[in-house]
């Protein structure tokens, strides 16, 4: 406590221009550092990602990929590959801790994310690249010595070299890599640095790839979606036309979500690592399986995922019921492979259904004109990129550059707006929070060095907890909310049997209300919410009710039975005594 009121006051005394000069000569030559290096080794991942699809060009691809899978499952049997290590997720839970990435862990990702990409799965390069870039950036700041309280900063620097390198989109990716850990914010104190490293990998990425092109080996040239001659009329009629696209892809953006996280909680709460992965391939492949059943000429078996099959999908002619039964393979697909753990991400899924729900809505429309068509297939890409990474501002940024399209920007911006409403608040990125939740977890980690401060220290026992039972009545619930400055309530079974069930909210009661109708609790609680213990700790707790988004959670017994409730309010404070009792023993 008393180091973070000396960094304050130290602060303080300095100027804005003191400041500024520091934070230039302290990361700008890191972040130099950061995008030779991650550059360099991301041109190898990409150029490796190439040879290996054109090696096995001639394979069926569903037994590459069956091959690819079984080789993961035997280096997770070894504890080589980890699936709690996979993606973007991965890397904001990271920083969000301030903590940074090992260097061995992107060492294991470059392996078997360039046989998993490789091999064609439907998943995207990001996840693994930002990985990847995110533990050679924490080594670079570990060797010049940077003090260990900042190191983690040096994550939003690795993570914008990566996808700057291998997308060649270093504008976008700076913002993307700023944006990406907040739902409605951004880290815009490293967002400079973040462009020079970006721009600096991209560079030197495209330099190596273009060296290697003329030793006339093989082509690894970087992939762009190469539609010169899209264009919409700027508009009254196209800008509700991309209001109405954007509300399309955030529906089905909300419907991915939601299949998603349905998909990993069931799998999660039943099977091993090990069955997680044996069942989600076998979904997968169902999924593919399923597909060629209904659509004659699923070319998309190649790789139903692969950004360059984005270009062959906008020139073929896919009847309005392929084209949604690949919206769905897609979804099911990636869903099944990255929910049971498989390297991988989700930017080529995003945009391959992005350009698939674009071209359904040119056609629904009746659209004639090649280039007008290609224009709603990009513009539905950043939609959807939107609605599933809640990152609009960088889907705009990112779509742009790979396209080379300024003249989009209207329709695309407004579709990303329309997406990102309609899509619901969460993502795909399990590791995003809200800003006010990142300041919270800063000051705690203030804390972390005071042992022995658990949740039975702060919690509201059962005795002073008010709840509800299944049966209680709407009406019932309506007076216990008006007499209570409480906004939720736990749910029991009954006044005899005290296992939790679930809570229910104010905003949901309220919905309620409104339909008129007598429900009881049963018919509108939420169901999914953490349970916590007694013994776990102020921190851990905390990170369960930011992730699940609540300010309270019932405290339950081994059993789930009630036995009180903790806010966040109630942890904070918490800390906070503990700091002031030390305090006092101290003296």
């Amino acid at each position: 406590m008393d180091n973070l009121i000396s960094r304050i006051l130290t602060a303080g005394r300095q100027s804005e221009e003191e400041t500024f000069e520091n934070h230039i000569r302290q990361w700008f030559p890191i972040a130099l550092a950061i995008g030779i290096v991650v550059g360099a080794v991301m041109s190898i991942f990409h150029m490796i990602i190439i040879l290996f699809s054109r090696i096995l060009l001639e394979i069926n691809p569903l037994v590459i990929m069956t091959i690819a899978a079984f080789v993961i499952l035997l280096l997770n049997r070894i504890e080589f590959e980890d699936p709690k290590q996979n993606g973007i997720s991965y890397v904001l839970t990271k920083k969000h801790s301030e903590e940074t990435i090992p260097i061995e862990v992107g060492g294991k990702k470059f392996v078997s994310s360039s046989l998993v990409l490789g091999s064609g799965m439907p998943v995207g390069r990001e996840g693994p690249a930002l990985i990847i870039g995110s533990s050679i950036a924490s080594k670079i700041v570990e060797l010049a010595k940077v003090p260990e309280a900042y190191r983690h900063q040096a994550i939003t620097l690795g993570s914008a070299a990566s996808t700057g390198a291998l997308f060649q989109a270093p504008f976008g990716s700076a913002v993307f890599s700023a944006e990406v850990p907040y739902k409605e914010d951004s880290d815009h104190s490293m967002l400079m640095a973040a462009f020079l490293s970006s721009v600096v990998a991209a560079v030197t990425a495209a330099t190596i790839v273009k060296f290697v092109n003329g030793l006339n080996f093989l082509d690894f040239s970087f992939h762009f979606i190469s539609r010169s001659n899209a264009f919409l009329q700027p508009n009254f009629q196209n800008a509700f036309f991309a209001l109405l696209l954007g509300v399309i892809t955030g529906l089905i953006g909300r419907l991915f979500i939601e299949i998603y996280y349905i998909y990993i909680d069931k799998m999660s709460e039943r099977f091993s690592v090990q069955k997680q992965m044996i069942y989600g391939y076998i979904f997968f492949f169902m999924s593919i399986a399923l597909g060629g059943l209904f659509i004659s000429d699923f070319y998309v078996l190649r790789g139903i995922t692969p950004f360059e099959e984005i270009d062959n999908l906008i020139d073929s002619s896919q009847t309005n019921q392929t084209l949604i039964i690949m919206i769905f393979i897609q979804i099911l697909a990636t869903t099944a492979l990255l929910g049971a753990g498989y390297p991988g991400g989700i930017f080529a899924p995003s945009l391959f259904i992005g350009a698939l729900t674009g071209l359904f809505f040119s056609t629904i429309l009746q659209f004639n004109d090649p280039n007008e068509i290609a224009a709603w297939a990009i513009i539905g890409m950043s939609g959807a990129h939107a609605a599933t990474t809640k990152t609009p501002v960088a889907s705009v940024l990112l779509i742009l550059e790979i396209t080379g399209l300024p003249n989009l920007i209207i329709p695309i911006l407004l579709v990303n707006i329309s997406s990102y409403i309609f899509s619901g608040h969460r993502s795909l990125y399990k590791g995003q929070i809200r800003g006010r939740d990142a300041i919270i977890l800063r000051h705690l980690k203030e804390y972390d060095q005071h042992e022995g401060y658990t949740v039975g220290d702060v919690m509201t026992r059962l005795e002073d907890t008010m709840y509800l039972t299944k049966e209680t009545t709407l009406t019932e619930s309506m007076k216990i909310f008006d007499e209570s400055s409480k906004r939720d309530f736990p749910v029991i079974q009954s006044t005899d049997d005290l296992t939790v069930i679930g809570m229910v909210f104010e905003e949901e009661l309220l919905i309620i209300k409104e339909e008129g109708l007598d429900y009881i609790v049963e018919d509108f609680m939420e169901t999914k919410i953490p349970n916590i213990s007694m013994s776990l700790t102020g921190r851990d707790a905390l990170t369960l009710l930011l992730d699940a988004d609540i300010e309270r959670a019932p405290v339950v017994d081994s059993n789930k039975k009630l036995i009180g409730i903790v806010s966040i309010g109630d942890i904070v404070r918490g800390h906070q005594t503990l700091i002031e009792i030390q305090k006092i023993t101290k003296q």
